[in-house]
């Protein structure tokens, strides 16, 4: 057992109670090319695939701000809609909006994203990162039924 008084072990404590209070510290660059460098050493591994997956992640997630998204909230709100497949009048009614408003904050969707369509909108948001999958619910499809004794 580590001695209980060594600084290594209180900082090793004081880690794991961040991690699990959930205030954990940002990963700096040096323990991220630390994590790089083992990965690659060991990259047959199940768990170096997952990491090296973790740090692909992380590197998204710190992409410049360039890839920041253009979109005010009530736009991306009427972004989502259409990804869900709503039509602009169940849209108008779920924001308690007027149809012409919706329509126009499609076409700024557009116009800022450089879209052809709604669906390139959607497309070019779930590329960058800005629509995922927990944003957009999809009907469950349900299993078509036959007449009894028929297949």
């Amino acid at each position: 057992m580590p001695d209980p008084l060594s600084t290594d072990y209180l900082r090793e404590i004081q880690a794991r109670a961040r991690l699990r209070s959930g205030l954990a510290e940002p990963i700096g660059p040096a323990r991220l090319a630390a994590v790089r460098d083992s990965v690659a050493r060991n990259a047959a591994t199940p768990q170096a695939r997952v990491i090296r997956d973790l740090v692909a992640e992380i590197d998204r997630l710190q992409a410049p701000a360039a890839r920041r998204c253009p979109l005010t909230d009530g736009q991306m709100s009427v972004l989502i809609g259409t990804a869900r497949g709503e039509t602009v009048s169940e849209t108008a009614r779920r924001l308690d909006l007027k149809y012409h408003n919706i329509r126009s904050r499609q076409r700024a969707i557009r116009d800022k994203l450089g879209a052809r369509s709604a669906a390139h909108a959607v497309a070019i948001a779930v590329s960058h990162g800005w629509l995922r999958a927990h944003h957009i619910t999809t009907p469950t499809p349900t299993r078509r039924t036959t007449p009894e004794g028929r297949r």
